[in-house]
């Protein structure tokens, strides 16, 4: 439960949350007086852009403001086969603060068993349809299947052979159908009027603002019956005076999902447009801002964790580190994730030294432990990532301050530094050695070596690190 809203807000989600409620609301008043029920806003946005932490907070935000909000987990929830239980369930734990009013309680317990009505007929009227695709059953197994249970049907009709079985299959089956349908209307109509009396009687006798918003979050990650299921329950049963759903999708993903069950020659973009009234777009950050949120998601302070090696500041050498490289926000996540455990580990009085652990994490994190596995230099992307790269530091002599062995790779890895340093405020000496600065601090961290002891640099240990950090998400 979030007690302050907005708290660590640093990618200015709380502006956008003021801009969007401004404008459903808005949206929302001028459809009731048009005659239109209800309002339905996709919040768009990629993995790692914060869509949780924003429903979340915004849901804290209108719960101070005295609204009511029912929140729905759908990816936790997918492991059942019904969204609109789900759905349900969120509605009544909005509406305990009123379950000493009869008047909301009743007509709501009403309306759940409509909802169990309406989950048995749906059940069957989209098996036909549903079942071929997820399948691959069609009409011609069950006829067959029917013709085993043959005292069901006419035995005249099959003695007069296939064709006059089949017309009984078809006539039985068509019969069925309709009567299902039937009942699931029916069904439908009393849910969305005992909902439309629920909502009613929890403004006018419990003091509830209207009007109520419904927040459904990672639908995109759900199997996709179960998020297409989702969305078409929200658009037949919850068109209803009172209420706003806020869906937070990735609908690139959620369009592929669409595609696995219609085909990929399927326009998804187009069917999931008539699911929402609205669609909100979160301003793109800016990657330097987007790492600054990251560090601070995993509780790490790049300027107190990290050596300001070259003279740049950690976060510096952090967004060269990205723009040279074609991570998505979900490869920059989980590659702080290995950064962040590596950062907890180290127990050394020096800081850690980030180009070499950026190296490392990133040929980690895209080659596993092979790192001397083939690759194509064609690649632009390979291209870039071997600039990156550095021989091991292996035999590093502290009591000189320098490797002796030959880092050949060194000058490229400053020259991308550099190339992509364009901000004119940054004056960095750059030096092929980067890392005898560091070596040399590091030695007098330790502290006068005895006799003729060497040590090797902590920097060797980098590698064999990295891997311990990221084993635990590597597949």
């Amino acid at each position: 439960m979030i007690h302050e809203p907005w708290s660590g807000d640093h990618l200015n989600r709380k502006a956008d949350a003021e801009h969007l409620l401004q404008m459903v609301l808005e949206r929302y008043e001028a459809r009731r007086k048009a005659g239109s029920a209800g309002y339905t806003l996709n919040l768009d946005a990629r993995w790692g852009e914060g869509k949780t932490y924003f429903l979340q907070n915004l849901q804290a935000q209108l719960a101070e403001d005295g609204r009511t909000v029912a929140m729905v987990n759908a990816w936790q929830d997918d492991h059942g086969d019904d969204p609109l239980t789900s759905v349900i369930a969120a509605i009544d734990e909005m509406l305990l603060p009123f379950a000493h009013k009869d008047s909301v309680t009743v007509p709501f317990d009403h309306a759940k068993r409509a909802a169990a009505a309406i989950g048995t007929e749906a059940l069957k009227q989209v098996g036909f349809h549903f079942i071929k695709m997820a399948t691959g059953i069609g009409l011609e197994k069950l006829i067959e299947q029917a013709s085993d249970g043959a005292e069901t049907l006419d035995a005249a009709a099959f003695e007069k052979g296939a064709d006059a079985a089949l017309n009984a299959v078809a006539a039985k089956i068509a019969a069925e159908r309709v009567a299902n349908h039937k009942a699931a209307s029916r069904a439908i109509e009393t849910f969305r009027s005992r909902i439309r009396e629920t909502i009613a009687a929890a403004s006018a006798s419990g003091g509830a603002t209207l009007p109520m918003f419904v927040f459904i979050d990672e639908l995109d990650r759900c199997r996709p019956l179960y998020a297409i299921k989702m969305l078409e329950d929200i658009k037949h049963l919850f068109s209803i005076e009172g209420l706003i759903f806020i869906v937070a999708t990735d609908s690139e993903q959620l369009a592929h999902s669409v595609k696995a069950i219609y085909g990929e020659g399927f326009d998804s973009n187009r069917y999931l447009r008539r699911f929402f009234d609205r669609v909100f777009v979160f301003p793109k950050p800016s990657k330097r801002r987007y790492l600054e949120n990251l560090a601070l998601s995993f509780d790490i302070d790049l300027s107190a964790s990290f050596y300001p090696t070259l003279g740049l500041s950690p976060v510096d050498i952090f967004e060269t580190w990205t723009s040279s490289f074609k991570w998505s926000n979900r490869d920059l996540e989980q590659m702080f994730d290995i950064i962040a455990t590596y950062v907890a580990s180290w127990n050394y009085r020096i800081k850690v030294e980030p180009l070499t652990l950026l190296k490392a994490v990133g040929e980690f994190y895209t080659f596993g432990n092979d790192s001397n596995q083939s690759r194509s230099t064609e690649d632009p992307y390979m291209a870039s990532f071997e600039e990156w790269r550095l021989p091991p530091l292996k035999n590093i002599d502290m009591t000189r301050g320098h490797t002796t062995e030959k880092r050949t790779k060194a000058s490229n890895v400053i020259a991308t530094l550099k190339a992509a340093m364009t901000q004119p405020v940054v004056h960095a000496k750059y030096d092929h050695e980067y890392s005898r600065d560091y070596m040399h601090e590091e030695r007098n961290t330790r502290g006068p070596l005895m006799g003729n002891d060497i040590s090797p640099s902590f920097l060797t240990e980098v590698e064999s690190r990295v891997s311990n950090a990221g084993r635990h998400i590597v597949t």
